[in-house]
Formats: structure tokens, C-alpha cells, sequence
């Protein structure tokens, strides 16, 4: 008896090997949970971001996870971002996660959302060491209910293409 070969095999295994090639392999990634959703003034999430390499350039990104029943389309947050030098830098950011029609940005299953945003990208730190990034709440009020956690993903930026 002679074993045929199965010519469709190679085909059949192509979709599996773009799903694992299409990974995302990130230089770090943490995800820091919010107690029972509630996110307060004195719940401040802290990151430590190890800078190894200041010749390249990088995409930060920051996935929030909050509660379909979520009130507000966005999320104020006092973002500080400590050095490895010392030096203190804070700005306010608004989070957009709703779209101005009211629609959720991102993908939500079940009763939550998972709404990632590129942060700072393609930026070049400038020194070598752990950066210290806090957010902290900066609503109008102190109790933000809806709000389950922050991831922080750090990424190589892809060149861009030259013309």
C-alpha cells in the first residue's frame, strides 16, 4: 500500500503558524489590578520601566481595563514619570475611552473593555536605568468606580520605510 501525500497540509498549517508568529513580544509589559474597580485619589499605580538601550527608539503603551457601566467617555490621571537621574516630570492626561458619540473604544467582552492607547510613541530615553511611572486618579471625584486596572507595554519602534 503507498502513503499519498496530502497536498492541502501545508495550506491547512499556514494559518496557524501566522497566529503564533503574529505575537506580540514586548520588552515589558505589567498590568497592576485596581481594587474592586473603585480607583481613588490614594490609589496611585506605580511602574518601574528598565531603560537598557538609549539608541533606539520606543512605543509605550497604556491598556485600561474598566466596567461596561463605566459613567464617563474618559479617565483624568496625573501621570508622573521619575528618571533615573532624579528629575520629576508630571503633566495631566486624559484617557479617551468612548468615542464623542459615546461609543466604547477598544474590545469589550462580557462587562468589561480593554481600551490600549500608544502613549508616547516612538520616543528615545535619554538615559540608561529604571524610570519610575505613576498614575495617579484626577477626577472630580475622590471614589471612580468602573476603573479595574492599567497595564504599562513597552515595544521596539519599527523604522519607518524609506522613500
Amino acid at each position: 500500500m503507498m502513503l499519498t501525500k496530502n497536498k492541502w497540509l501545508p495550506f491547512m498549517l499556514l494559518p496557524l503558524l501566522a497566529l503564533f508568529t503574529s505575537c506580540q513580544d514586548y520588552l515589558y509589559e505589567e498590568e497592576q489590578a485596581i481594587p474592586e474597580a473603585i480607583w481613588t485619589y490614594a490609589d496611585a499605580l506605580q511602574f518601574t520601566l528598565p531603560i537598557s538601550d538609549t539608541t533606539v527608539a520606543y512605543n509605550l503603551y497604556l491598556e485600561i481595563k474598566h466596567r461596561q457601566d463605566y459613567e464617563f467617555e474618559n479617565v483624568y490621571s496625573l501621570l508622573k514619570v521619575k528618571m533615573p537621574d532624579g528629575e520629576l516630570n508630571e503633566r495631566q492626561v486624559s484617557l479617551e475611552l468612548a468615542s464623542p458619540k459615546g461609543k466604547w473604544e477598544g474590545e469589550c467582552q462580557g462587562e468589561f473593555c480593554q481600551r490600549r492607547l500608544i502613549f508616547m510613541p516612538n520616543i528615545k530615553f535619554n538615559q540608561l536605568g529604571n524610570y519610575k511611572i505613576e498614575f495617579q486618579q484626577y477626577s472630580r471625584q475622590d471614589s471612580l468606580p468602573g476603573i479595574a486596572s492599567l497595564k504599562l507595554l513597552l515595544e521596539t519602534a519599527k523604522a519607518a520605510p524609506e522613500s
